[in-house]
């Protein structure tokens, strides 16, 4: 089954340091991910919305590091009608602690001069 969590109310920094520890467990635990949404902050009304991935960021990137190690991954978005089958739902794990697993493995970059 696959992996993603809620989207985060937390600066863009802090959501990509999440995905850092999203991306992380899907390779350790060998399971899919779907990317998760993300939170954007519009401080001329005072207000947080969701949105996905590819409206903020460029995926290639991306998509070419989790091809490399061989993650499978889908992006947020609706499959193309009509569906065969529902996919099934992705087990939500906790956006936090991918944030700090992420944080861990960004510093263990860091130290190896890699960041």
């Amino acid at each position: 089954m696959a992996i993603s969590y809620p989207a985060l109310a937390a600066g863009l920094s802090n959501q990509k340091i999440a995905l850092i520890g999203l991306i992380y467990k899907a390779l350790r635990d060998n399971r899919p991910l779907i990317l998760p949404q993300f939170m954007a902050y519009h401080p001329h009304y005072g207000q947080h919305t969701t949105c996905a991935f590819n409206q903020i960021y460029q995926t290639a990137e991306l998509e070419t590091v989790l091809n490399a190690f061989g993650i499978p991954y889908a992006p947020p978005t609706a499959a193309p009608e009509p569906e065969p089958e529902p996919e099934p739902e992705p087990e939500m794990v906790d956006g936090w602690q991918c944030f700090w697993e992420g944080a861990d493995r960004w510093g263990e970059a860091g130290r190896a001069g890699q960041a």
